[in-house]
């Protein structure tokens, strides 16, 4: 074993320990604890981002949870919540493109008979028996049920 490794190895013990203390891998570089733990973590990234680490080394520290790349947290509580909303603002349009269609489909044939495999219309279909889901399952809408 090289004096790398040894050094390599002892840091990652200390990483193991950490997780067991913090319950993640997030190390702050300016680790006041272990401040050779924090340059060591950071290292470990670059050397990933750079692609100049030993596989073994990646497989352990993937097996532990180490997070390779971090991002500010109030950027990606940011992000999320941009994206959240608009999943809400996508997903309300296609529900109500879709109700539209059941709409006309009722107006056309006098039922809301849809089968999952409605070959003239396959989403509306799937759509339709997604919604049977979502009321069995009581997790519909109020105001969707209530249409």
């Amino acid at each position: 074993m090289t004096k790398y490794d040894k050094k390599w190895n002892l840091q990652y013990e200390k990483l193991v320990e950490f997780k067991r203390k913090n319950g993640h891998c997030l190390v702050p570089q300016a680790y006041k604890e272990d401040k050779t733990l924090g340059l060591w973590a950071r290292t470990q990234q670059v050397f990933h981002r750079k692609n100049k680490m030993r596989q073994n080394q990646k497989d352990l520290l993937n097996v532990l949870g180490f997070v390779w790349s971090v991002i500010d947290i109030n950027e990606l509580q940011a992000r999320t919540e941009a994206r959240t909303k608009h999943n809400k603002k996508w997903a309300n349009t296609v529900w109500n493109m879709q109700y539209a269609k059941l709409v006309e489909f009722k107006r056309n044939n006098g039922h809301c008979i849809v089968t999952r495999g409605y070959k003239e219309d396959k989403p509306l279909g799937r759509w339709v028996h997604a919604q049977r889901e979502s009321r069995t399952e009581n997790t519909i809408r109020c105001y969707q049920k209530d249409l």
